[in-house]
């Protein structure tokens, strides 16, 4: 019997923390003088550590031990904000997002795929891990941003002591709690030379077109995730939305994110999934350049509808097709080629918000990802080697 309780309260109570300054992060790096480029500039910061720091992660979670890789990285988020909360100007928001960007790198590829490991045989349960974990960091960031939204308007930027005391409860628990055979050495680390296995692993594994194709499609999808995480409270702020309702608009999205998981697991695997998706993402891309004011919650609610569904079935088809050995190596190294793919859209939304809106800048973006992807897809299919 899998022991999933211990996990999902690390993850509820890191990310509870992690999320309580995001539904206000725009406002909080504009208080901390820093203004819309240097915020572009920032995540390019974050970006390039999660490209340089992801793929050792996944090396690190499959030689030596998942849990260790992950705790330490939560420990390291706690740092990172302490560094928000007592430092200001764009010099040290960019080391606090270094620091953030070497735990994100850290965190991903690790326990779940712990988890996913232990349960890739078994399409149901895969598919309903996926979801429940989803929906439990989903849960978590709705009650965060209600807290920091609230709070925000009480005590500033005090709210990330909240934040660090939610990390730090949520390393203890996972020190405690997490499942004895996640902390154990692999055997990888007994052979005279590990890294190079990893490394001939993933070449030999990416040879295989099921999986190549696989993880091209979750890369380009770093476009679109991006564009849309870094622009969506500039557009509505570019609209006149004063910052006090972005609380509440985040938890609207949060609810998208939650409906789209809903959705994932009531519905089979099936070709026609990955086309309707990536058409509902060209009809939000036409109504963000079509909509303005209000309107423009349309668009932003359903993006994240069709762009999550895509995404889940996408990883939860590469899980089944990873080695086992490897799931760490290859699912890091799939995330550092979709940071540095993140850091080439930073830079083309940068360059962009300079002479066009930010609602047009998610819209190119969008139609770019979209335009890509069925490139990717239909070649796969006229190749007759993959079945997508």
């Amino acid at each position: 019997m899998i022991k999933l309780f211990p996990y999902l309260t690390s993850n509820f109570l890191m990310n509870f923390g992690r999320v309580i300054p995001q539904a206000i992060l725009t406002p909080i790096l504009l208080e901390k003088g820093l203004d819309f480029s240097q915020i572009v500039i920032v995540q390019i910061a974050f970006t390039i550590t999660i490209l340089l720091f992801e793929f050792p992660s996944g090396i690190l979670a499959d030689i030596f031990s998942k849990a260790k890789v992950y705790i330490f990285s939560v420990f390291l988020l706690s740092i990172s904000y302490a560094v928000v909360l007592l430092s200001s100007g764009i010099q040290m928001m960019i080391v606090a997002w270094v620091l953030y960007g070497i735990s994100a790198a850290g965190q991903s590829s690790t326990m779940d795929l712990y988890f996913a490991e232990k349960l890739r045989n078994d399409e149901s349960n895969l598919k309903r891990f996926y979801s429940i974990d989803q929906n439990t960091l989903l849960i978590s960031s709705i009650i965060s941003s209600i807290v920091g939204s609230f709070l925000y308007g009480i005590v500033g930027i005090n709210i990330y002591k909240l934040s660090i005391i939610a990390i730090i409860l949520s390393v203890v628990n996972a020190l405690i709690f997490f499942p004895k055979d996640s902390f154990k050495t692999k055997n990888y680390a007994k052979t005279t030379n590990p890294l190079k296995d990893i490394l001939k692993g993933v070449y030999g594994s990416l040879e295989n077109w099921q999986i190549k194709i696989a993880v091209i499609l979750i890369i380009i999808t770093d476009i679109a995730i991006t564009a849309f995480f870094n622009v969506w409270q500039m557009i509505l702020i570019n609209a006149d939305f004063s910052p006090s309702y972005f609380g509440i608009i985040f938890i609207a999205l949060q609810l998208a994110n939650i409906v789209s998981n809903i959705i994932f697991s009531k519905i089979k695997s099936g070709n026609y999934i990955y086309y309707c998706c990536l058409s509902g993402i060209v009809i939000v891309a036409a109504m963000l350049l079509l909509f303005d004011n209000i309107l423009l919650l349309i668009p932003l609610f359903f993006l994240p509808l069709f762009l999550f569904i895509y995404v889940a079935f996408l990883h939860t088809r590469l899980q089944k097709l990873m080695p086992e050995h490897l799931m760490s190596s290859i699912g890091s190294a799939t995330g550092t080629l979709s940071a540095l793919l993140s850091l080439a859209t930073l830079g083309f939304i940068s360059l962009t918000l300079q002479s066009f809106s930010p609602s047009t800048v998610l819209s190119f973006s969008l139609l770019i990802f979209c335009a890509t992807s069925f490139t990717f897809i239909l070649s796969a299919r006229l190749r007759r080697e993959v079945n997508i």
